[in-house]
């Protein structure tokens, strides 16, 4: 046993080392970028420590079930082969990939909504498209999946895109909060996105605060227009305005993903002060230059 521990530890050093993780050196550099200078090491040690945990769970339960190692050769072969194949021809990726579709199919609050949010794999998108305009307000920086990986499906990336969004608004709400001088115990989602019932979950997850889905969400801000009107008009009280607005439904937070999005909201905020120099030296220097250039040059449109 001591021997195939000894093993598994040098079989994870190799591994932390070889091709197989190129996909995950963008999280040991964007890692080491910040904090402390032994931080990449701890990254490395956390990928050698669960290679060898894998490799010594793996082994103790293929030796308890008896499977012989050329059957897991032979299964292995084929993976690697079929995901080759997929590649080439993009209709048998998408035959490959049609059992995993329904994941992205279920409602966020099931059974199967839960084991997508734990199996995203930490991807992140950054909702900055023409730069923070609030609460930091940074013209330069822009946004950006991180943290991708070939397992990385649609689902997740339209998962990861109303999350950012989320952190965006959980980020934002505390200068609000600052600014109005109270807090908000519960919110209310209006406009076309407080539709989509996943949303207004992530949103109460995200922000852990209970999320009002107006009716009619599309035309909340004409409806708001009209009872503003009529209360200008003194046909109704302004404290009479409240009772008026019907809520669809209350989207409560779920305890059980509080863990998971604060760890996820820390890496958030982290990524915008991680990538604000870069962001800065690429787009600072193309808006240094296009206010130099000649008016007719300034009149092109630019990223």
């Amino acid at each position: 046993m001591l021997l195939l521990v000894g093993v598994a530890f040098v079989a994870g050093l190799v591994t932390a080392i070889s091709p197989c993780v190129l996909p995950v050196l963008p999280i040991v550099f964007a890692g080491g970028a910040t904090g402390s200078h032994r931080r990449p090491y701890a990254i490395v040690a956390g990928l050698v420590a669960s290679f060898t945990a894998f490799t010594l769970a793996a082994t103790a339960l293929v030796g308890a079930l008896g499977i012989p190692d050329d059957l897991l050769r032979n299964i292995a072969v084929g993976i690697v082969l079929a995901i080759a194949l997929s590649l080439l021809w993009p209709g048998l990726a998408g035959i490959l990939e049609h059992p995993f579709r329904a994941l992205g199919r279920r409602s966020p609050v099931d059974l199967g909504g839960g084991f997508l949010l734990g199996a995203s794999l930490g991807l992140l998108f950054t909702p900055w498209i023409n730069g923070v305009l609030a609460p930091a307000g940074d013209g330069t920086t822009r946004s950006a999946f991180f943290n991708q990986s070939l397992r990385t499906t649609r689902a997740h990336y339209v998962r990861a895109v109303m999350e950012g969004v989320a952190y965006n608004l959980r980020w934002l709400r505390g200068a609000v909060q600052k600014f109005v001088g109270r807090s908000f115990p519960e919110l209310r989602f209006i406009g076309g996105g407080a539709q989509s019932d996943t949303w207004c979950g992530i949103l109460a997850d995200v922000l852990g605060t209970p999320i009002r889905q107006i009716e009619n969400p599309r035309f909340a801000n004409a409806v708001g227009g009209a009872l503003a009107a009529f209360a200008a008009l003194g046909e109704l009280r302004v404290e009479e305005i409240p009772h008026l607005v019907r809520t669809a439904a209350v989207h409560e937070p779920d305890p059980a993903h509080r863990a998971l999005h604060d760890e996820l909201f820390a890496e958030f905020l982290e990524l915008y002060r991680a990538t604000k120099p870069i962001y800065r030296r690429l787009n600072g220097r193309r808006r240094r230059n296009r206010a130099s250039a000649p008016a007719a040059d300034r009149s092109r449109p630019t990223s």
